[in-house]
């Protein structure tokens, strides 16, 4: 596929150069010191206003009081965002976290708030006691960026028992984010989902030798009910068959998502696979009379349903991840030997309706790209894609929600909106705060 690098000049979108301010800033270190208001999430949470921004860190080498931060109960709109201080030096990759055990609560978030969690690493205790993100009731907008809810090693006889639920939610943005499942589904029920770049397992912890002891049967990865969804580049995959043990007897494996009268959408780049057994997988998905599966010509359904798929299309997206003093790159995804180009800038939840298709983006502030070729089919590739390298300064804004979107020309002249992209700045390693 075509890659472009645009020089840092054409690069300062936005997304990266813009100038935002929360109306205050919460600082969370377990340690204390000077310039830190709380020792832990909760009561930050409490003392926020709509608007605030939270941000919960360590450094290494200096002596903390606690291992891991405490989840709160979130009932307006706050950003928070984690990351560690000391990690790596300059010029180096990737993203750090701040490491939290239970249960994030989002409840009654009003109409015209938002909700931003970022770089947070969410675990179930050691007790047992329930983890994972749980939203009910929103009517405002929710972005969950690079998080992740997983498992310790719990004592023999510790069911574990970890959830990401959505309920009666508006809008809600999961982006770069991964959830390893365990007794329950990614479970959605009368709300709409965009899964972006992330990613639904169904396992036990790492390095615990009895914990299939404690692992409740397997579940489908995905329960969508009177609910939409969206994926692209994401992954969603059935519990796998368990093993045969004195203490727990085998169970099957599941498809990777029962759909009851809801929508899912499966983009470009994405996987939709059942539960594995002995080297196969089970059907990837069932579905109602009245539920609707679209997919993309680049997406795997492994293994299909005996009825067969329906047709697919060629759909047109742009995913990234976004580091803040880093270069990244942007997939850009339409119909082969197409062209596009890439928009940047504030992210508004509401659409804007065109003749094109939904503008997510507010207009007056959008940048955007030079014309990008998109790749026509080989014989290892089906195309359509292209990737552009930009630059972003050390000093973008975190925790911010922005939006990219693409416009794509097929070759036969079709002009369209691109699924949206909804995504915040990672806290760069070597910046402090």
């Amino acid at each position: 596929m075509p890659r472009i690098h645009y020089p840092l000049v054409l690069t300062l979108l936005l997304a990266c150069a813009g100038t935002l301010n929360a109306q205050q800033i919460w600082k969370v270190f377990s340690g204390g010191g000077p310039g830190v208001d709380f020792t832990d999430l909760p009561p930050a949470v409490a003392a926020a206003e709509p608007g605030d921004e939270i941000w919960v860190y360590w450094q290494n080498g200096v002596p903390v009081s606690v291992t891991y931060y405490t989840p709160a109960i979130i009932t307006r709109g706050v950003r928070i965002v984690g990351f560690e201080l000391g990690l790596a030096g300059p010029g180096s990759f990737g993203a750090s976290y701040a490491l939290f055990e239970g249960l994030f609560t989002i409840v009654g978030l009003p109409a015209g708030e938002q909700v931003t969690l970022s770089n947070l690493e969410i675990y179930q205790s050691h007790y047992g006691d329930p983890a994972g993100i749980v939203a009910v009731d929103c009517a405002g907008d929710i972005v969950i960026e690079s998080c992740g809810s997983g498992a310790h090693g719990a004592p023999y006889g510790t069911l574990l028992t970890h959830r990401v639920h959505f309920e009666r939610c508006a809008n809600v943005e999961i982006h770069a984010s991964g959830f390893a499942m365990g007794g329950t589904p990614l479970t959605v029920i009368d709300s709409n989902v965009r899964f972006l770049q992330s990613r639904v397992t169904y396992r036990p912890p790492y390095n615990c030798n009895l914990c299939w002891a404690n692992y409740p049967a397997p579940t489908e990865g995905l329960r969508l009910v009177d609910s939409s969804m969206t994926m692209v580049e994401s992954t969603i995959q059935g519990g796998p068959k368990m093993p045969s043990q004195l203490w727990f007897p085998a169970a099957l494996a599941q498809p990777g998502a029962v759909l009851v009268n809801s929508s899912l959408v499966l983009g470009p780049h994405s996987e939709l696979l059942g539960g594995s057994y002995g080297g196969g997988h089970v059907i990837a998905y069932t579905a109602t009379s009245n539920s609707t599966l679209a997919i993309d010509h680049r997406a795997v359904v492994d293994t299909p349903p005996s009825g067969g798929l329906p047709p697919r299309t060629w759909m047109s997206s742009v995913v990234t991840y976004v580091n803040g003093g880093q270069p990244y790159d942007i997939l850009v995804s339409g119909e082969p030997g197409g062209f596009a180009v890439v928009a940047s800038g504030e992210w508004a939840p509401t659409p804007l309706p065109t003749s094109i298709g939904e503008l997510s983006l507010v207009p007056g502030s959008m940048v955007f790209t030079g014309i990008l070729p998109l790749s026509s089919p080989t014989l290892t590739s089906l195309g359509g894609d292209a990737v552009l390298t930009l630059d972003c300064p050390k000093t973008a804004p975190v925790a911010h929600p922005f939006a990219m979107q693409a416009m794509t020309l097929s070759p036969n002249g079709t002009i369209r909106l691109s699924e949206q992209l909804v995504f915040t700045v990672a806290w760069p390693l070597d910046r402090m705060p």
